[in-house]
């Protein structure tokens, strides 16, 4: 390659020299003088001792303070830390005490306690406590009557609505000893961490007595997730930070380590309490832990928290504590200075101030170079190489100083140079810009060529990959065909007309004529010819032999799918033409020459209209060998066909079927059922298809994809197939006549998948139906109407989608009850329930927010069976409505928007 303009051949006359991009030389002062004795040396040696010193001198100041701050920046984070702590569990539980104790007050739970055979005030009292649960974070209530010791409760899930009784306590059950603890220790309330054997679960419980003056009526409350509590307690505390909450005898109430966790607190002896003064060894740090504590709870001292220095059995701790007036606990935060604000956590500041240092030195050492040590080590080495006869180039100066000044005085030495390489550039230019073309696409076979015909000794190195030899002064024709055959002719007579016109247009048409494919070696080669000046062409070559097997692989996996499709979806008259075609081939029989052509050449048109993919070639090749072999003798001469290459072709055929659509498509049944692994294989072959749209325009395969994705499809009547025997049994088992449910309407096509959910949950339309649609015999005669009663069930297909209606003729929605329940569970007031649309009503039952039934039995629920059919309905993106008349029954219809269904 030829030197940049301007830019001497500095390594060749300087040694140890280097020329940067802007033709100043710097000198590798290494190799020129001795290190060691240099000025560079020197200063090197001095700035080293220099940062020594000063890094020491640093990290012994570093260290002093850092001991003598860290306690005291620990112990003022502690303190933030434990009043932070104190402010959370006082945010998330005052919450939940003025509910438990609002809930402990309700006149009707007390009234409900004095007297609890009542079955209005218990009805009336378990609602009441159904309606704080929905309010209490957990979702929990329990409530005991101190004069039975019956213990009710309820979960967030609901489980024990109707069977909320638990269990009754037992002054003498060392289990229950908790509440009897609690009543004569505690006047208002406490929290207690307990295990409750009747829910098998353990909770951090918030216990309010109910009093009537000295008297003990029981006691209410609710219950959080103790695993939650934990949780939410240790929740982002850092490594060396652990959170501690105590009651007021210390016993430990939440601990990042479950274990130390001290259950059941206020039933225990003192002995046998898990105490935070356990975690400490020294009686001395147990007493003045002990005195913080009751200092605390005193509220004598100003101080809300209080810091101590404590040492566990890991070492020493900062504790800081606060008291929690509102549940009377502590609140600590032991703090391990060393692991949160030890030595690594401020190694940092010390490296930055180590780098600081040594980038400091550092740029005192470069500038000392650029300044001082680069220009004298460049004029050095020049004054040593002229004075050797090698003549060199200096960058100019503007500094005034004596460098500078020596600096300008010596570059008027070396301008002569510049006259020389300015030669050297201009001889190189031309042959630069000649070749700059051809190597700009060197990824490619690139060569070029005059009116000889004569391949150029310039070229990309891929053309010998590509032609497997050297191309240089080769004929070109030679290189593209070596059998010297029509094309060779018709290239050259090409080329030669190409390069005989002056006219650039008629040039072109002329290089368009070329072939854009040519094959050498077994290579597919694609290619370009164009023209380079006046007496030059330029050929382009690229080796496409892989994309073009890969196009014909595409092409045949598309030409499979078509005979795959068509073969499947006219498939008894498929199975009826390869059954005529074998027969032919194996029965032996003699025909003339002309009877055998008409048989071949008719069978080769209709397995065409099969798009078999190889046994119409097969028959081609027949019909061209009984062509040829006719010729020259009589036509009615009797022949027998040899059947071997046309049953080869046929089973290669069968195969592909076998393979896509499984051993039994060949099998003479009335229905064919294709197996979901073969389903999947065709479906495969379909998603390749897809990849080469043009390829499926050409070949006319829009169809043939769009018939893969149905054969997924089901009989929507089958979804919905399981419901005419269960409402008949349901009907029986409830003491109701009905008449036989059918399904009626168009048995449509439809995604399994999409449609199996909403089919589900068309149980509770029905059990809806069956149990508060129809009434008994005996009524519905009352009524004036059959003694069976009729559900109806229609599915039918519109121009949006599908439809789906069910009716009854029974009693209909009692809109008087709904409303009445709405009122209840507060959805609307007394004062409007009157003047609430029945429409509104229905919106409360279909999104489960009311219900007829106040209990579940065995066949029916709780009211949730429209809403989970409605959400079914909205999930699809359809529309339901509910039209209901009094005596003369309900009806429902489902509208669901769908492009897909067909018959």
């Amino acid at each position: 390659m030829p030197r940049p303009r301007g830019r001497p051949p500095v390594n060749d006359l300087f040694p140890y020299a280097v020329m940067d991009p802007y033709g100043r030389i710097d000198v590798d002062m290494h190799n020129s003088y001795s290190f060691r004795h240099s000025l560079q040396g020197y200063f090197l040696h001095v700035v080293i001792i220099v940062s020594l010193v000063l890094g020491a001198a640093m990290f012994l100041v570093y260290y002093s303070a850092l001991r003598s701050v860290s306690w005291e920046l620990g112990g003022e984070y502690a303190k933030q830390l434990v009043l932070k702590e104190r402010a959370e569990i006082s945010n998330s539980l005052d919450r939940e005490i003025t509910l438990a104790r609002k809930l402990a007050d309700s006149r009707l739970l007390r009234a409900w306690a004095e007297n609890e055979e009542s079955q209005t005030l218990k009805a009336e009292a378990l609602a009441e406590l159904e309606s704080y649960r929905r309010y209490f974070k957990d979702h929990v209530y329990f409530f005991i009557i101190h004069r039975s010791g019956h213990y009710y409760f309820n979960d967030a899930e609901g489980r024990h609505t109707g069977k909320e009784l638990q269990y009754t306590l037992d002054p003498k059950a060392s289990a229950d000893s908790w509440y009897f603890s609690t009543i004569d220790k505690v006047k208002e309330y406490t929290l207690n961490v307990n295990y409750d054997k009747a829910i098998k679960d353990t909770k951090v419980w918030i216990n309010v007595v109910m009093r009537d003056g000295d008297r003990v009526l029981g006691m209410a409350g609710t219950g959080l997730s103790f695993g939650s509590f934990m949780e939410r307690f240790i929740q982002g505390k850092q490594e060396g930070v652990v959170p501690i909450l105590v009651n007021q005898e210390g016993a430990i109430q939440a601990h990042p380590n479950a274990s130390l966790v001290d259950l059941s607190s206020i039933s225990k002896r003192e002995e046998e309490k898990s105490t935070v003064f356990r975690l400490f060894p020294s009686s001395k740090d147990q007493t003045a832990l002990r005195g913080a504590l009751e200092e605390l709870a005193r509220g004598t001292e100003t101080e809300q928290v209080k810091v101590l220095g404590m040492r566990d059995s890991t070492g020493k701790k900062i504790c800081a504590i606060a008291y929690i007036p509102e549940i009377q606990w502590h609140s600590l935060i032991l703090f391990d200075v060393h692991k949160v604000l030890g030595f690594s956590r401020f190694l940092p500041l010390l490296l930055v101030a180590g780098i600081s240092l040594l980038l400091l030195a550092s740029l005192i050492l470069l500038s000392l170079r650029r300044i001082v040590l680069r220009p004298l080590g460049i004029l050095t080495q020049f004054a040593k190489d002229y004075q050797q006869g090698k003549p060199a180039e200096l960058s100019p100066h503007n500094r005034k100083d004596e460098i500078g000044v020596l600096t300008e005085t010596v570059r008027s030495m070396v301008q002569t140079i510049r006259e020389y390489t300015e030669k050297l550039e201009e001889k190189v230019k031309e042959r630069t810009e000649a070749l700059r073309e051809l190597f700009d696409r060197m990824e490619e076979g690139v060569l070029s060529f005059g009116p000889d015909l004569v391949v150029e000794p310039e070229y990309s190195k891929e053309c010998e990959g590509l032609f497997g030899m050297v191309v240089g002064g080769m004929p070109i024709l030679r290189l593209i065909d070596p059998a010297g055959g029509d094309f060779s002719a018709l290239f050259q007579q090409t080329l030669t007309a190409a390069f005989r016109t002056k006219d650039s247009y008629k040039q072109e048409v002329l290089l368009s004529l070329l072939p854009s494919d040519i094959s050498v070696k077994g290579k597919i080669l694609q290619m370009r010819v164009r023209p380079v000046g006046d007496r030059r062409m330029m050929m382009i070559l690229k080796d496409v032999t892989y994309h073009k097997k890969l196009e014909e692989q595409i092409t045949r996996e598309q030409k499979i799918l078509k005979f795959v499709v068509t073969a499947l979806g006219n498939r008894s008259y498929f199975l009826d033409t390869i059954d005529a075609f074998e027969g032919f081939l194996t029965e032996g029989t003699e025909f003339s020459y002309n009877e055998l052509y008409r048989y071949v050449h008719t069978f080769k048109g209709v397995l065409l209209q099969w798009y078999l993919v190889h046994t119409p070639q097969a028959l081609h090749e027949v019909e061209e060998s009984l062509s040829i072999r006719t010729q020259g003798k009589n036509p009615d001469q009797k022949i027998v066909l040899d059947p071997g290459s046309l049953l080869e072709a046929l089973e290669r055929d069968k195969k592909i079927l076998t393979q896509y659509l499984g051993n039994r498509f060949f099998e003479r049944m009335k229905t064919y059922i294709l197996e979901p692994e073969d389903l999947e294989g065709l479906e495969r072959l379909a998603e390749k298809v897809k990849s080469s749209p043009q390829v499926v325009k050409d070949l006319d395969l829009e169809e043939e994809l769009s018939i893969i994705p149905k054969l997924r499809r089901v009989r929507i009547f089958d979804l919905f197939a399981v419901y005419p025997s269960q409402v008949m049994e349901l009907a029986t088992l409830r003491g109701k006549q009905i008449e036989p449910l059918h399904i009626e309407g168009e048995n449509l096509r439809v995604n399994p998948e999409k449609y199996e959910p909403l089919a589900l949950s068309f149980v509770h339309i029905f059990r809806n139906a069956v149990i508060h649609g129809i009434e008994g015999p005996e009524q519905r005669i009352g009524n004036g109407k059959p003694a069976k009663g009729k559900i109806e069930f229609t599915i039918e297909r519109t121009s949006k989608g599908l439809l789906l209606r069910v009716r009854d003729d029974g009693q209909g929605i009692q809109w008087d009850e709904v409303r009445q329940k709405a009122v209840e569970r507060g959805l609307i007031s007394e004062e409007k329930a009157d003047k609430v649309s029945e429409k509104e009503l229905c919106a409360f039952l279909l999104n489960g927010e009311v219900s007829t039934r106040d209990e579940a039995d065995l066949f029916s629920g709780r009211g949730i069976g429209l809403s989970a059919v409605h959400k079914e309905v909205i999930r699809l993106g359809g529309s339901m409505q509910v039209r209901t008349e009094k005596n003369r029954g309900t009806e429902l219809t489902i509208e669901i928007p769908d492009s897909e269904i067909f018959v």
